[in-house]
């Protein structure tokens, strides 16, 4: 039964990882609360009666995630590693000093197949490197 059974080996989804984050953090009944409110579009591969609507919308709402250019959100698709680390650094209002990370390229790990104009760079390297940061204007200041 789908309903009862985990499925630890299998891979996930985005409106899967999606829904989980919603669920953790109980956002779905506070729309108006969220911090991008008003700016979602309706993603035209989401239907009012797919089975996450309610989490990805309120997701959207928060700026968790977003979808593709032709306006979809492809819920179904496995989710790369590069989205899930975008997603989990937008749940936690995590975000890269672009800055500081060009300056040090060279002090922080990286990736051999990571390169500085691939989308979710900066979200990589938030994740991937251990700082101390304080906040200004809603985005990180790296102090490291």
């Amino acid at each position: 039964n789908s309903k009862t059974a985990f499925r630890p080996n299998d891979d996930i989804t985005r409106a899967e990882l999606t829904a989980m984050a919603v669920r953790f953090f109980e956002v779905t009944d506070s729309k108006e609360n969220s911090k991008n409110a008003g700016t979602y579009t309706v993603f035209n591969d989401v239907s009012s009666s797919h089975w996450a609507a309610e989490y990805i919308e309120s997701a959207a709402m928060r700026g968790w995630v977003q979808g593709y250019g032709n306006g979809s959100f492809r819920g179904d698709a496995k989710i790369t590693r590069a989205e899930a680390v975008t997603l989990i650094n937008n749940l936690l209002s995590r975000s890269a000093d672009e800055e500081f990370i060009a300056k040090n390229t060279r002090k922080l790990n990286s990736f051999t197949d990571m390169y500085a104009k691939h989308w979710a760079y900066e979200a990589i390297m938030e994740a991937a490197n251990g700082h101390t940061a304080v906040l200004e204007n809603n985005a990180e200041a790296w102090q490291r």
